[in-house]
Order: C-alpha cells, then sequence, then structure tokens
C-alpha cells in the first residue's frame, strides 16, 4: 500500500499548498520592495493558471455532491480520504467543513464511523484550531459513543496543550449536550462552558 503522502488525493492537496505558499512568498517580496499591493498581485498572478488548474485536478479527486448524499460506495471513499489527508492547504479547511456537513446526512456503516471518530480525535489533538472542526464536531455527534466519550475526557486529563484541552472539552459539551443518552457516561455540567466562552 502506498504511503499516504504518495496517494493522488494527498499529492493533489501538497501542490495547492505549494503554489499558494509560492503566491504569498512572491507578493510579500515585490511588496515589501516596491510598497505597492498592485505590483505585488500581478508579479504574484503569473502563478494564477497554475493555482486553478491545481485545485481544478484536486476537486476532480473529490466527492460528488449528489452521489454522496445518495451514499455512493466510491464518493464516500473520496469523502473520508479527502478529510484524512493531513495537509493544510488554502481553501481545503472550508472544503473540508462542506463534507462534513453533507455526510450529517448520510447513514454510515460501522466502519466510516470509526473513521468519524478517530477524525473527531486526531483534530482535537492537533495543537491549533482548524476550519473544518465545527462541522466536524457536529457531525461527530451523530455518531459519538461511550468509547469516544472516554477518550476525550481522558485527553481532558492528559493534555499538556491549551488548545488540545480547549477543543477536548468543547467537542465533549458539545456531545453530551446534544445527546442525552451519553449523558450517563460523563456529566454534561463537567464540561459546560465558563461564562463568556464558547463552546
Amino acid at each position: 500500500m502506498r504511503g499516504v503522502k504518495e496517494r493522488p488525493m494527498a499529492i493533489a492537496m501538497q501542490r495547492c499548498k505549494d503554489l499558494r505558499r509560492e503566491y504569498q512568498r512572491i507578493w510579500e517580496e515585490v511588496y515589501r520592495q516596491e510598497h505597492d499591493a498592485g505590483d505585488a498581485y500581478s508579479a504574484a498572478g503569473v502563478l494564477n493558471p497554475q493555482i486553478y488548474t491545481a485545485y481544478e485536478a484536486l476537486g476532480e479527486l473529490t466527492p460528488k455532491d449528489s452521489d454522496l448524499l445518495k451514499g455512493d460506495a466510491t464518493e464516500l471513499e473520496k469523502a473520508f480520504e479527502f478529510l484524512e489527508t493531513d495537509i493544510l492547504a488554502f481553501r481545503c479547511g472550508y472544503w473540508k467543513s462542506q463534507i462534513c456537513n453533507l455526510l450529517k446526512k448520510v447513514p454510515l456503516e460501522p466502519p466510516h464511523v470509526q473513521r468519524v471518530k478517530k477524525l473527531a480525535l486526531t483534530y482535537v489533538l492537533w495543537p491549533g484550531f482548524r476550519a473544518e472542526f465545527r462541522e466536524l464536531s457536529r457531525l461527530t455527534i451523530i455518531h459519538a459513543d461511550e468509547d469516544l466519550i472516554r477518550d476525550l475526557e481522558k485527553v481532558c486529563d492528559e493534555a499538556e496543550d491549551e488548545a488540545v484541552l480547549k477543543k477536548a472539552r468543547s467537542l465533549l459539551y458539545r456531545i453530551l449536550n446534544s445527546r442525552v443518552d451519553l449523558r450517563e457516561v460523563a456529566p454534561l455540567e463537567k464540561y459546560k462552558p465558563q461564562p463568556g466562552q464558547l463552546p
């Protein structure tokens, strides 16, 4: 089996990331020298055709919304591969949010449910916040179970990173607030946000 970084999805996403990074580098370099945003955009803009082509290529690998909503197995696999490709590329976080939103409407088999829960833990443990975490949390609420609650509680007990702790507490609160059936596993009040804090 090929490594994650060798898969077409990862290669395409990395290409998008590299081109956007180069665009930003050129823009900043020209702006630093010329102090003119127009000149900076013009200089970096030579990459636009490559950037558009790269995102089109990535789009070809992502699921088609209508087929994904039908539960098509091929499109489901594309969706999860896209979500599991851990490359921080411009726009991909919002793309992933859209996929998570669609998956909330799709009945998932146990193997896919396991992947949702694994994704949730992966995002919680990542030291920072990502755009797609909010929609992934909403998807996770639907498929949470006792094991996930226990795993998140363990993260809360052991986390040394403040961002990781906040995400774990936030996800726990959201799950328990929506899923009365899981409140016997962990108390809702324990994870309730303090006044002024968002869950």
